[in-house]
């Protein structure tokens, strides 16, 4: 699963993306980026695809708050 913002304000993305590894864990990467700046990422193994979802719609949620949109 991926989902992608971007604010067209100040010119910066967000990026989420959703995946299972080869150990079967659930992993979250969170990707931002800016316009003239390098761009950093965290990464977190989560229990289980209910939870990585949970922090998505949280993670959404806080982007539209700012201004962000998402691209589709």
């Amino acid at each position: 699963m991926r989902q992608e913002w971007f604010n067209s304000g100040n010119g910066r993305r967000y990026l989420v993306e959703v995946y299972q590894d080869l150990l079967g864990d659930w992993v979250l990467t969170r990707r931002w980026a800016g316009s003239g700046r390098s761009g950093n990422q965290k990464m977190a193994v989560l229990s289980n695809y209910q939870e990585a979802m949970k922090q998505v719609n949280g993670i959404a949620g806080k982007r539209r708050i700012r201004g962000y949109q998402p691209v589709a």
